[in-house]
């Protein structure tokens, strides 16, 4: 007669020794997975750290041009603000130049690239003086920390007292306030 628990014995072992690997191959595999997750993640961490650095040390080189963004902003300011100070800038400095306000009319800010907030404004402004009193007008507006731009000069002829009659428009440039 066959022994039963002869074979029983060898049979569980071969039996266990099959099972393990069918039931832990699917856990085996998710762990594969997960640490291959892991290794990209880490690799994600790494590259966010560098990119971190890199706008640090970018961000400290514009801590060094402190000065010549402070230019840029002057030249281009922003703000509700920049109309009226540039009207007091021109009636300031016409007067210094020796030459005669006649008039000041304002036009309406406009976009002057499409997408963008940068904001263009017209001024036209008449003015009454010799040749010499204007030309050292025409030279602080081009001295002016702000960007100003001579679209048009008229110069009517002299009249007994040698004075001309001076027409310009004059644009100034800001950044729009998103009106």
């Amino acid at each position: 007669m066959i022994n039963i628990k002869f074979y029983i014995g060898p049979a569980i072992i071969i039996l266990t020794i099959l099972a393990v690997p069918v039931f832990l191959v699917p856990y085996y595999n998710d762990f594969q997975r997960l640490e291959a997750d892991l290794r990209i993640k880490e690799r994600q961490i790494e590259r966010e750290k560098e990119y971190s650095v890199s706008l640090k040390v970018a961000q400290d080189r514009l801590f060094g041009y402190q000065t010549e963004l402070k230019k840029i902003e002057s030249a281009i300011p922003q703000g509700d603000l920049v109309v009226p100070e540039f009207y007091n800038f021109i009636k300031q400095e016409i007067a210094n130049s020796g030459i005669i306000l006649q008039g000041i009319s304002i036009g309406k800010p406009f976009v002057v690239e499409v997408g963008s907030n940068l904001e263009k404004t017209t001024f036209s402004v008449t003015v009454v003086g010799t040749y010499s009193s204007f030309k050292s007008f025409l030279s602080t507006l081009y001295r002016n920390s702000r960007i100003v731009s001579v679209d048009s000069i008229s110069m009517g002829s002299a009249n007994e007292d040698g004075f001309f009659q001076f027409g310009l428009t004059l644009g100034v440039y800001s950044y729009g306030t998103g009106s």
